[in-house]
């Protein structure tokens, strides 16, 4: 009979203490790095754009149109030796282009990337994409978006959110989502803001944008959450098993700065604290009153025979090293051994294991 190692996992999530809502008056321009289809590349040698109006290159440093795209027409972007080559209808338009390229439209137009898709559509985008060399790959480009962010907010809010919830739940998510495109818990990638995926926050653009998480963008205009006169890192998730955990067990292992207005929250008020292991047992194996008892992620298990769990743990301590989430270092995967056993060390508020 095969051994078995049953473990219960809870996401390790946070929640907002009560923070003051303020209105600023900017609508900066951000930039948003739009991955592939399973949201896992950023990188590209090659990728193709169309417009569904007349579509403008234009090279970056001079602000000069070099080629003008009728409405539809797909042209493939190739990088070799670190410059552009433009192709169109199989012919080669623009040659060794150093430049950062830019791809406008007119005002009422989108930009569409070729064989992307967002929720089952097209992906289509507002406001311009420049193709960025980054500075740590060779013959590589991004591909961002840049847009105001207001506009930037109406491709989140609805795929955040299901627009079901209503319009009051939609403001407080624009709200968030506001703060998080101000102030991300870190950047992936330096040469962009904010990425498009659930890394940072779920963007897909003009193409899925609603009616009524429009409105929600549009009359909460400008407000962001504060505390003690800065902005708040809004994070927030979709479900946290019953209880968040505070920020600096969540991100800040070896300490770090401590933000009140991200402390551990039970949604059962009778329930203060499962630092200790058979509350947190209890806790976690019982379905107990929460603000998410009907979501699917609420309660769920996962099973491992003793060799599965020592492969998972073999490939993936290695890259939580690199995040400071592991130590001692483990290079080669054939140095991990044997499992032998698991041992709880710490739990957080919440319960959920901060070491082990």
């Amino acid at each position: 009979m095969k051994r078995k190692i049953l473990l219960v996992l809870c996401s390790l999530l946070l929640s907002l203490s009560p923070v003051v809502a303020q209105t600023v008056s900017t609508n900066p321009v951000i930039s948003i790095g739009i991955s592939d289809n399973a949201f896992q590349r950023y990188y590209y040698n090659e990728n193709s754009f169309y417009a569904t109006k007349k579509l403008f290159l234009i090279e970056k440093q001079t602000g000069k149109v070099v080629k003008e795209i009728n409405p539809e027409e797909i042209v493939k972007v190739i990088i070799r030796n670190n410059l552009f080559d433009v192709y169109s209808q199989g012919q080669l338009i623009l040659s060794k282009v150093s430049s950062p390229l830019v791809l406008k439209t007119e005002d009422d137009g989108l930009l569409g990337v070729y064989n992307l898709k967002r929720a089952g559509k097209p992906a289509l985008y507002r406001g311009k994409i420049e193709l960025v060399k980054p500075q740590c790959k060779e013959n590589m480009f991004l591909v961002n978006n840049i847009l105001d962010l207001e506009t930037y907010l109406l491709g989140v809010v609805p795929n955040e959110m299901p627009v079901r919830f209503g319009l009051e739940a939609l403001k407080v998510q624009s709200i968030a989502a506001r703060n998080y495109a101000l102030r991300p818990r870190e950047k992936k990638i330096h040469e962009f803001d904010i990425c498009d995926s659930v890394a940072c926050q779920v963007y897909f653009g003009a193409n899925t944008e609603m009616e009524l998480a429009t409105q929600a963008v549009q009359e909460t205009r400008g407000m962001v959450g504060q505390y003690d006169d800065n902005l708040i890192i809004a994070l927030y998730s979709s479900t946290s098993g019953g209880f968040t955990e505070s920020y600096e067990n969540a991100f800040l292992p070896k300490g770090g700065e401590i933000y009140p207005y991200l402390s551990a929250v039970s949604d059962n008020k009778k329930i203060d604290s499962l630092e200790k292991e058979k509350d947190a047992k209890d806790f976690y194996t019982s379905e107990i009153e929460a603000f998410e008892n009907d979501s699917r992620y609420f309660r769920w298990t996962k099973e491992w025979t003793k060799n599965e769990l020592e492969n998972v743990l073999k490939q993936g301590l290695p890259a939580a090293f690199k995040t400071e989430y592991s130590y001692p270092e483990l290079k080669n995967p054939q140095d991990f051994g044997s499992l032998k056993e698991i041992k709880v060390i710490k739990r957080g508020k919440s319960g959920k294991i901060i070491t082990m």
